[in-house]
């Protein structure tokens, strides 16, 4: 770190999270920044198994990133995953730090008391940086302070983008649905849709990307179904390819603020068919043509389902809004500035 590097991002990368995904996707944006990673030195292995099974490790590389800002007091540091990183409540001297914060206000709240340290240097802190602007005010409650400042998650619009030369499918190819992620996903929603809409429409088919033990219980509960498919474990890639090949991204979700596979599908140009969440709403704000649909309330989705497996062109122009919005208001340049702003306001102070 040199004397000119006055901002330093603490940070991670989630090990299910491909090379191009992710909020992490930041730290590659932010050139002048020095950038410690809370994972370094981490056996990949023991890594792997996830984030409860390394929470010490993260404790133990704060006291190594305690040691590194002691030689730079000037510096602001940047937690981009605080709730998770934030373990020991340990603060800069001068109080200059900005914590970005992924997780619902609800669900945070449920989780007080095993996360004091975080909300100890949350109270305290000069910003904090949350993903969804329709929750500012909720999180203003949950700090006690209104240091709220809305900044999108950003999205690789170059990675992540359609396949070059038009349409990706023959438009009398099966109409086809793809569902990525685990965190927060409504799986009982996601079987009253399949099960509803597998019923009406024989030329549809559903694939989930998530974790092995969930696509074993789908694959279960749809009785391994010819109109289901599930995988695990995927390539960088191939998840590029999955996206490519879908026409429609369906996200049942319990709660969100941002959500890393709606910007992704967008971004490639699918349509959305998503629980009525403000949080996602917003991210595709004056995009239009998707479904909405109330949580466990399945008729208006299926309906939307009926409606785009025959109106081909209606989906097209769908994604195409949707791909707009992303290169528009969401590619990785234009959040990385939105962050030099609060970086520059949080030294001055």
């Amino acid at each position: 770190m040199s004397e000119d590097s006055q901002t330093v991002l603490y940070g991670f990368c989630f090990p299910h999270h491909g090379r191009y995904s992710s909020y992490a996707r930041l730290l590659d944006y932010l050139p002048e920044c020095t950038v410690v990673r809370a994972e370094q030195g981490l056996p990949a292995p023991l890594y792997r198994m996830g984030f409860k099974k390394v929470r010490s490790f993260f404790w133990m590389q704060e006291v190594r990133l305690r040691s590194l800002l002691a030689r730079y007091p000037g510096a602001v540091l940047h937690h981009i995953y605080a709730e998770a990183t934030v373990q020991q409540g340990w603060l800069p001297r001068r109080g200059q730090y900005v914590l970005t914060v992924h997780q619902p206000p609800e669900r945070l709240e449920e989780e007080r008391e095993r996360r004091q340290p975080f909300f100890a240097a949350a109270r305290k802190a000069p910003a904090i940086i949350i993903l969804d602007p329709a929750q500012q005010e909720a999180y203003a409650r949950l700090f006690g302070h209104d240091r709220i400042i809305p900044i999108a998650h950003g999205i690789d619009t170059e990675r992540f983008a359609p396949t070059q030369g038009g349409d990706r499918r023959p438009s009398n190819a099966p109409l086809e649905v793809v569902t990525v992620g685990a965190w927060l996903r409504d799986w009982e929603s996601w079987l009253e849709i399949f099960h509803a809409a597998t019923a009406v429409l024989p030329d549809i088919r559903f694939t989930v990307l998530s974790r092995p033990e969930i696509v074993a219980r789908l694959r279960d509960e749809t009785g391994n179904h010819e109109q289901f498919c599930g995988i695990s474990g995927i390539s960088d890639n191939e998840l590029l390819d999955l996206y490519r090949s879908s026409d429609v991204l369906f996200l049942p979700l319990s709660g969100a603020t941002a959500n890393n596979a709606l910007l992704e599908a967008a971004s490639c140009g699918l349509a959305v068919v998503s629980t009525d969440l403000p949080a996602l709403r917003g991210y595709l704000e004056g995009a239009h043509g998707n479904c909405w649909f109330p949580r466990r309330e399945p008729e208006q989705a299926v309906a939307y389902l009926r409606e785009m497996a025959v109106a081909r062109a209606r989906l097209s122009a769908v994604g195409c809004s949707n791909r707009q919005r992303m290169l528009d208001a969401f590619s990785w340049p234009v959040i990385a500035d939105q962050h030099r702003k609060v970086y520059r306001s949080v030294a001055l102070v």
